[in-house]
């Protein structure tokens, strides 16, 4: 079990820094094909407990 606790630990370290980078960029180029689009999707994925 100590295993899968390091790998979920590993992965959201690792997880919260380079996803960051990469919303950052998603949301501008989404941004700039669709203002409403990227900005429901990025809340739907930030507050998945209000969409439901």
């Amino acid at each position: 079990m100590p295993d899968t606790d390091t790998d979920a630990r590993h992965a959201t370290s690792h997880g919260r820094i380079a996803p960051q980078h990469l919303l950052a960029q998603a949301r501008v180029r989404a941004l700039s094909a669709r203002p409403v689009g990227p900005m429901k999707v990025v809340r739907a994925q930030l507050n998945p407990i209000h969409h439901q």
